[in-house]
């Protein structure tokens, strides 16, 4: 949403394409429904320097849409903005509908135009670029330019099926096995599993487990 927000600002006709049949449904679980924006870490080179090895990734797109910008964007449109414990920063109102709000008055602000339930199935290539994309419904389309935000493999009740990798494979890129980077430890302990226990991270953890029960019937998704 963002990027086509920006896209139509800067004069491009765009187009979203969403496989839900609403915007936002990831969104609306980050934080427990209240939706994290960001953290209101003091440099950028701290919130880089705390995601790990990885994080340099970030680094180019944050410095051009870092954190101020981010929280200026939303006080911009309205919306007040607080900063929790460690520099969190949710909506004054805890809901994460007042942000998947403010996004979609800007789609329509903008004249975006958001089709649903819209499933990419393949990407044309033409001399070394896109030319166009398939539909699941065999509808073509073709545009100047193409930006793909597909999120993960993580959640697939949430639309993430993994779609991302799979253009990247038709496009030549070859991918790498995938694992889970997080999952839920359940614990046969009633202190442990309290609801109002406090939440603990550890790293460099080497688990010995005895008489280790793996049960296949979690009734919910595993990252």
């Amino acid at each position: 949403m963002m990027a086509a927000i920006s896209a139509a600002e800067n004069g491009a006709k765009v187009i979203l394409l969403e496989k839900n049949d609403r915007l936002g449904v990831k969104l609306l679980l980050a934080g427990h429904g209240r939706c994290n924006l960001t953290n209101k870490t003091p440099d950028l080179n701290s919130f880089i320097n705390a995601l790990g090895i990885n994080g340099r990734f970030l680094f180019s797109a944050m410095s051009k849409f870092g954190i101020e910008k981010t929280m200026d964007f939303f006080t911009k449109h309205k919306l007040p903005l607080k900063i929790e414990e460690n520099n969190k920063v949710f909506p004054q109102s805890d809901d994460g509908r007042d942000v998947l709000n403010v996004l979609v008055d800007c789609l329509k602000k903008n004249k975006v135009e958001v089709r649903f339930k819209s499933t990419v199935k393949k990407i044309n290539i033409k001399n070394g670029s896109i030319e166009s994309i398939m539909l699941d419904n065999k509808e073509k389309i073709v545009a100047d330019k193409f930006i793909f935000c597909t999120g993960g493999k993580s959640y697939p009740l949430t639309g993430s099926t993994g779609d991302g990798f799979n253009f990247a494979e038709q496009v030549g890129h070859s991918i790498v096995s995938l694992f889970p980077g997080l999952t839920p430890l359940i614990l046969n302990d009633s202190k442990m599993n309290h609801p109002e226990a406090e939440p603990t991270g550890y790293r460099r953890i080497k688990p010995e487990l005895a008489d280790l029960h793996v049960f296949s019937d979690i009734p919910y998704p595993c990252l």
